[in-house]
This record gives C-alpha cells, sequence and structure tokens, in this order.
C-alpha cells in the first residue's frame, strides 16, 4: 500500500478495494472529497473519456478543484494534456472555464519573486 499524503479515508479505502467502509464513510462524505471526484480528475488526467463520462454519472462534481494539485480541476489536466475529446465532455456537463488553479502563481513567487 502506497502512502498519500492528504487523502482522506473514504480515498484510502476506495484504493484499497475496502467496499464496506468506502458505503459506511460515503454516508457522511462531503462531495469535495468524494471517491468519484478522485476518479474523474484522474481520468481527465489520463485522456480517458470513458472514465470521464463514468465518474460525471456516478455524481463527481466537474468543478471539483484538487488541493494536492494546486487547485487544479479535470478541465485544467484535460486541457494541459490536449485531450480534446476529455475537455468537450467536461464542457458538456458545465465545467467552469474560469476557475483558477494556484500553480502558475506559486510558480511565479518561487521563481520570480
Amino acid at each position: 500500500m502506497a502512502l498519500n499524503r492528504g487523502d482522506t479515508a473514504l480515498v484510502l479505502a476506495a484504493e484499497e478495494g475496502y467496499d464496506n467502509i468506502v458505503q459506511l464513510l460515503s454516508e457522511e462524505a462531503d462531495p469535495n472529497t468524494s471517491v468519484n471526484n478522485k476518479k474523474l480528475y484522474e481520468a481527465a488526467k489520463r485522456g480517458d473519456s470513458t472514465g470521464v463520462q463514468s465518474a460525471l454519472s456516478q455524481g463527481a462534481n466537474v468543478n471539483y478543484q484538487n488541493p494536492k494539485e494546486f487547485g487544479a480541476s479535470s478541465l485544467h489536466v484535460a486541457a494541459r494534456g490536449g485531450y480534446h475529446d476529455v475537455v468537450q465532455i467536461l464542457l458538456s456537463a458545465r465545467a467552469t472555464i474560469r476557475l483558477r488553479d494556484t500553480v502558475s502563481i506559486y510558480w511565479i513567487n518561487k521563481n520570480v519573486l
């Protein structure tokens, strides 16, 4: 098992396949920390349009911003990866195009200022 800093108990249980624990924790889960949000983000990052559609159909928040990735959304990583089909799916699901991550701000502060 890999140590994933910053993951919730729900995400860790899902990664390990403990479905009964996932179900128990899901009853109290915050939508921003749901397993489906992570699935959506990872599928968008890989350019996996089927995975993106699946996560969205399971209730993922199309505008979830990953705190471990400087607030990047699925739209950010799909656009950065050049995944046209995934970007189209996310836009059709009403992804907000004006969400901002903090990568650029972090880089500027670290390297320029």
